[in-house]
């Protein structure tokens, strides 16, 4: 085998990719979630939200994420409530459960990446992804975020680089469209 050393960078990032999304997967599904599943519990992170919020939010079809959250209702991720000014409209709430989730994801994404300094990685795959043109962002509202100020009133500390693409936590869905605009597919139905 050809030492890794002497491979080209997009190889190298390729490779890596790969790896960390099968570790990824397999964590994911030790806890019962998707990748869809924790973009929308990472949203639901600042407070309840309508399907169609959430769906824009997450960059997906409304019927996307109808089968999300019903996987996420089934697993006792998320509960459903009426709202109370709009008897007619529900919202998804992140359970405790989802909660607790949540956060052992967030700490398996830095042990995951085992990088000297995961912070700076992050950075890094940000100005790739972007172009070099979305500096980080601290404690501001993210681009396409315009929900009310009650369902952020900080950006979590978790969140403070950027959330244009984030790391693998956050998986497809979260960040910019594919090219050519089409909204990003999710297969959640397993």
């Amino acid at each position: 085998m050809e030492h890794v050393g002497s491979w080209p960078t997009g190889r190298l990032l390729s490779m890596a990719a790969r790896i960390v999304e099968g570790r990824w997967d397999r964590f994911l599904a030790g806890l019962d979630l998707t990748h869809a599943g924790l973009i929308a519990l990472h949203h639901l992170e600042g407070g309840p939200l309508s399907q169609r919020e959430l769906a824009r939010l997450c960059r997906v079809t409304d019927q996307t994420m109808s089968r999300t959250i019903e996987r996420l209702a089934r697993t006792g991720h998320v509960g459903r409530a009426t709202a109370q000014r709009d008897r007619r409209r529900v919202l998804v709430t992140i359970s405790a459960e989802g909660s607790a989730a949540l956060a052992t994801a967030r700490e398996e994404e830095q042990r995951l990446f085992a990088v000297e300094d995961y912070e700076y990685l992050r950075r890094q795959l940000i100005m790739l992804i972007t172009g070099g043109s979305e500096p980080a962002r601290d404690h501001e509202d993210q681009p396409g975020d315009d929900r009310d100020d009650h369902h952020h009133a900080e950006t979590p500390p978790h969140q403070a680089a950027v959330d244009v693409v984030p790391p693998v936590l956050r998986g497809v869905g979260d960040g910019e469209r594919p090219a050519g605009g089409e909204r990003a597919r999710v297969d959640d139905r397993r």
